[in-house]
């Protein structure tokens, strides 16, 4: 794989990490990794055994490590810790890692790096809701059947019979685009992604993040996705520069890559093109005297637009519905700071 080309049209690194991460996840090979991990708890972990579960997850971990260790790139990582963070800056790494091969990448060493990136973090909140799932109850146990994969990613679940209310476990959620200063907590970006989530028809895993809404849009007509974009726009929880078509169709993958499958980079390129495309189609119908249509005024307008009613009637319902709830999440975040 070469980053160089995306290295001359971008310097930001932040950018190109999320892309590619994005395409990985999305990847064959990191569903094996995944479903290997959760065969492996399986196989050597005994049902209602946290204390097994725990040990067995830390030896992962461990051998996680070893294993990267003798990769030529931990010594680039060790370099990047970051003493206030407390972590590994993965940017920052990413970025000396480009600099360091002259802008080009090999595939299998960059899938090396997400391997080990995406099994640790995996990992970690795997331990994380072990330890939670021991606190909250005096006679906790886990099962085989507990641990699962909901939506691309490993969980542990609360019980069959409760509905599954928690956040996926995995990666820890990026932000690309949204304001820092609001969606400062993983909580706050996961609630975040749950109120977007509901307004996508995830085919059979609808339902499993949020209670779906009765309007959704489908994701595999990418000018669907316009109606989505607006109302995060009007919502006012971006920040504007990093705000365009191409970030927004970058978080979208990062945040629901189940919904995605691409065999190769130019796949995954071409698809994102048509996406964008399909997206700034979906705004010019919008467009009347050099300004797009507010969410507020799409019924009014859209006669004088020659648009489709039925298709309209959709749409607006979906965008003013999501519009309306960002809008709500936003002033709950603001009132808890006053």
């Amino acid at each position: 794989m070469e980053i160089n080309s995306l290295a001359n049209i971008s310097t930001d690194y932040e950018v190109i990490f999320h892309a590619e991460l994005a395409k990985f996840v999305s990847s064959k090979r990191w569903a094996n990794e995944r479903s290997k991990l959760l065969s492996s708890i399986r196989l050597h972990v005994a049902d209602r055994d946290i204390d097994a579960l725990k040990s067995f997850l830390r030896d992962e971990r461990e051998k996680c490590l070893k294993g990267f260790q003798a990769n030529s790139q931990f010594y680039i990582l060790e370099k990047c810790f970051d003493d206030q963070l407390g972590s590994f800056d993965v940017i920052k790494f990413f970025q000396k890692l480009i600099v360091v091969n002259e802008g080009e990448l090999d595939s299998a060493e960059l899938e090396d790096f997400f391997i080990y990136h995406c099994l640790t973090n995996t990992i970690d909140h795997l331990l994380a809701q072990a330890f939670d799932w021991e606190a909250r109850q005096k006679s906790a146990t886990i099962s085989a059947d507990n641990i699962v994969i909901v939506n691309g990613e490993i969980i542990i679940q609360k019980s069959k019979k409760q509905q599954e209310e928690e956040s996926v476990v995995g990666e820890e959620l990026d932000n690309i685009i949204f304001n820092y200063r609001i969606f400062d907590t993983d909580s706050k970006l996961t609630k975040l992604r749950d109120i977007i989530a509901a307004s996508i028809n995830m085919g059979e895993d609808n339902g499993k993040l949020v209670q779906p809404e009765k309007e959704q849009i489908n994701p595999n007509t990418k000018n669907e996705w316009y109606y989505i974009f607006k109302a995060i726009d009007e919502a006012g929880i971006v920040i504007s520069r990093k705000f365009k078509d191409s970030t927004f169709i970058e978080q979208m993958i990062s945040w629901f890559p189940w919904l995605f499958q691409f065999d190769s980079a130019e796949e995954m390129n071409v698809y994102k093109r048509n996406w964008q495309k399909s997206i700034s189609h979906e705004r010019s119908l919008w467009r009347s005297k050099g300004n797009v249509t507010q969410i507020k005024d799409m019924w009014a307008n859209y006669k004088n637009l020659n648009l489709e009613r039925d298709k309209v009637v959709r749409m607006n319902a979906i965008a003013k519905g999501l519009l309306r709830k960002l809008s709500d999440y936003r002033s709950e975040i603001f009132m808890s700071q006053m």
